[in-house]
């Protein structure tokens, strides 16, 4: 006759059990044991300190300069990411009427690009 798990389990009493765990857990009262000298451990610790402050400057530094270098990028209206990008990425999503009314929001709000040249003289009208 074959016997469950559920089976086994009920014919082991929680006397028994307890005791077969016993071993496996650890009295409240001991402690992990520590090295007999921090000098090392706390020195290394303050260099990892250190180099985890020079790692997040210089990450958060390279993302303003990524950032700022972006935003030039963004703002020069013969950059490509209009062209190649943002134009059809609206052409794609959304239907003529709502992208044209984005463009015209977007126009009017000031962040559109803007050309960094000057107009030639010979294309202006009297």
């Amino acid at each position: 006759m074959a016997m469950t798990a559920t089976a086994t389990a009920r014919l082991v009493s929680p006397r028994a059990l307890s005791r077969a765990l016993a071993h496996r857990i650890r009295p409240p009262h001991t402690f992990a044991r520590r090295a007999a000298s921090t000098t090392s451990q706390a020195s290394s610790q303050g260099s990892n300190r250190r180099s985890l402050i020079l790692a997040t400057a210089a990450y958060a530094s390279l993302f303003l300069a990524s950032t700022g270098l972006f935003a030039v990028y963004y703002f020069d209206s013969r950059s490509a990411i209009h062209r190649y990008i943002l134009t059809p990425v609206l052409r794609h999503t959304l239907d003529p009427e709502t992208s044209h009314k984005l463009a015209v929001k977007v126009l009017a709000s000031g962040l559109s690009p803007r050309d960094p040249l000057s107009d030639d003289p010979a294309s202006t009208s009297r």
